[in-house]
């Protein structure tokens, strides 16, 4: 019990932070998404239940406070952890600093589609239009590039704490 409240208190100070903080960031640091990475983070040392219910709080806050309509945040981070999770058991077997870095392109491409994907999809059935010009690719680029070098500064430094990131070829428990 005291564990659900303390992962939901994280959980919201993690959206409070990405919200408020590191979106006010200047230059290239605005682009960061710190959600996706901390959630693969929970998910690689974690398990996918609990990153799942991380997933859910952190995009139901987010949701609350963007203009975007409500739940595209939820279902898209939802959808992201569940596919990486699936490319996390099925074809990453070790804990490299490669396959992070792969799973998280994977996972910033995926969170963004899937948002992209439903507002359009939104703004269509209210007979609006919506056109992606070179500063969504460029946005895109942008984010991508600052979630891979956070990435891999942030396993270096778990990776140096608790040595949890070993290679495990053969993983005997199943993770789905």
């Amino acid at each position: 019990m005291y564990s659900k409240i303390f992962n939901i208190l994280l959980a919201f100070g993690l959206a409070i932070f990405q919200l408020g903080f590191v979106s006010g960031l200047p230059g290239y640091l605005s682009s960061l998404n710190l959600i996706i990475i901390v959630l693969l983070f929970i998910l690689v040392l974690g398990d996918l239940k609990t990153a799942l219910f991380w997933s859910l709080v952190t995009g139901f806050l987010v949701d609350l406070f963007s203009f975007t309509p409500f739940g595209l945040n939820l279902i898209s981070l939802t959808i992201t952890i569940i596919a990486t999770n699936f490319l996390l058991v099925g074809f990453f077997t070790d804990r490299s600093l490669y396959s992070f870095l792969t799973l998280t392109i994977v996972a910033s491409f995926t969170c963004q589609f899937i948002s992209t994907s439903l507002f359009s999809i939104t703004r269509l059935m209210d007979g609006t239009s919506i056109s992606l010009g070179s500063s969504y690719y460029s946005g895109l680029v942008k984010e991508l590039f600052i979630n891979l070098l956070i990435s891999a500064v942030l396993f270096q430094i778990v990776n140096y704490i608790s040595h949890k990131f070993k290679p495990v070829f053969l993983n005997k428990e199943k993770r789905i």
